[in-house]
C-alpha cells in the first residue's frame, strides 16, 4: 500500500510538472524555435524556407524535438490540478473538464511541435509547396483546437470563484485570471481569415495577448497548487468507481 508520505512526494512532482515544462517550451520553442514572433503568415512557400527553415534548420529541429518530449509535462500538471479540485468538489465536474481539456490539451503540446520537427527534418528533400502547407496545417491545428483548452481555463476559473471550503484552495481573483485566458483564446477563430494584424499567427491579440494570459493563468494557479502540497498531506483520490457511488448517493 503506497503510504501517505509517498503519495504527496508523487503529487509535488506532477504539480512541478508544469513549470518545468512552461520553462522548457518558452526557451526550446520559443527562443530556439524562432517563435518569438513565429514566422509571419503571409510568407509564401520559398520564402517561408528562405527566412525561417533553411537559415534556422538545427535550431527549428532541436527546439521542437526538446519540446515533443516535455509536451506530456503539461498533462501531468494537469491531473495534479483536477486531484486537488476533486477533493473538494462533490459532483467533480469542474475538475472532470479541467482534467479532460489539459490532457488533449498536451497531445496538443506534443502532436503539432512533431509536425514542425517533420517540416524541418524534410527541408531540402520535399518541395517548399509540401512543407508550407504542412507547416501551415500545424498553425491551424494548434489555433482552432484551442477549444479543448478553453474548456480546461475556464473550468479552473469557474472552480476559483466558487468556495469549497476553508481555506480556499485558490484566491478569488485566479478565477478572473481563468475568465481572461478563456477570453484571449476566443478570437483564435479567426486565425484562418487573417494573414496580418492582431488575429493573425504572431499577431497581437493571438499571440502576445493570448500568450501572456495564458502564463497568468498557469503561474496562477501554479503557485496555490504548490503551497498547498507544502500546509497539507492529500490523500490519494479515490477510484472512479467508488467516487460515482459515494457522489451518488450523497444528498
Amino acid at each position: 500500500m503506497i503510504s501517505e508520505e509517498s503519495n504527496n512526494y508523487w503529487q509535488k512532482i506532477a504539480a512541478w510538472c508544469g513549470p518545468v515544462y512552461a520553462a522548457v517550451f518558452i526557451i526550446f520553442w520559443g527562443v530556439l524555435g524562432h517563435n518569438l514572433p513565429p514566422p509571419s503568415a503571409t510568407f509564401g512557400p520559398q520564402e517561408l524556407m528562405d527566412k525561417y527553415y533553411l537559415p534556422y534548420h538545427d535550431q527549428i529541429l532541436l527546439g521542437n524535438v526538446v519540446s515533443c518530449v516535455f509536451g506530456m509535462g503539461y498533462c501531468i500538471w494537469s491531473a495534479q490540478l483536477g486531484i486537488m479540485m476533486w477533493k473538494r468538489e462533490k459532483y467533480p465536474i469542474l475538475a472532470w473538464t479541467q482534467i479532460i481539456g489539459g490532457v488533449l490539451t498536451g497531445w496538443v503540446l506534443t502532436e503539432v511541435p512533431a509536425m514542425w520537427v517533420t517540416c524541418a527534418y524534410m527541408t531540402g528533400t520535399l518541395s517548399a509547396e509540401h512543407i508550407w502547407a504542412l507547416h501551415t496545417e500545424a498553425w491551424f491545428i494548434w489555433t482552432q483546437t484551442v477549444w479543448i483548452t478553453w474548456i480546461q481555463v475556464f473550468a479552473a476559473g469557474v472552480f476559483a470563484f466558487l468556495k469549497h471550503g476553508e481555506p480556499r484552495l485558490f484566491p478569488k481573483w485566479c478565477g478572473w485570471v481563468g475568465m481572461a485566458s478563456a477570453l484571449t483564446i476566443t478570437p483564435w477563430f479567426l486565425v484562418p481569415y487573417h494573414k496580418t494584424g492582431p488575429f493573425s499567427i504572431g499577431g497581437l491579440e493571438v499571440f502576445w495577448g493570448a500568450y501572456g494570459a495564458w502564463i497568468l493563468f498557469f503561474v496562477s494557479f501554479s503557485v496555490p497548487m504548490l503551497q498547498n502540497l507544502k500546509r497539507v498531506r492529500i490523500p490519494a483520490v479515490p477510484g472512479i468507481g467508488q467516487a460515482i457511488s459515494r457522489n451518488q448517493f450523497e444528498a
